[in-house]
């Protein structure tokens, strides 16, 4: 059973949940920013807008569970990623580890 959601919402806003080996991915597309959850973690909460990061597309691949985040206009700066699915060939014993990193703004 894949643990990736369909598109929801949460009172009037429209949002799209991926669930990767990590975190939620909740994305925005209406205002155009994401932000990730751990997978512990509610969704639904009331979020400040600090704690988002705008994205300027969000790509599915066709052939397998991945994905990309386009987080600037021109795409030279992207997060790539794959769904979680059951058995996941990421995430489990046999699997190489796969780590998170962190995005910060470049300069500042």
């Amino acid at each position: 059973m894949s643990r990736a959601q369909p598109k929801g919402t949460t009172g009037a806003v429209a949002y799209e949940v991926i669930e990767s080996c990590h975190s939620r991915w909740v994305f925005d597309s209406h205002r155009g920013r994401f932000r990730r959850v751990p997978l512990a973690g509610d969704v639904d909460l009331p979020v400040p807008d600090e704690e988002w990061t705008d994205y300027f597309g969000l790509e599915h691949s066709l052939d397998s569970d991945g994905f990309v985040v386009k987080l600037n206009e021109s795409g030279s700066r992207l997060l790539r990623s794959f769904r979680h699915s059951e058995p996941c060939p990421h995430c489990a014993e046999d699997a190489e580890a796969t780590t998170e990193v962190a995005v910060t703004p470049i300069g500042g």
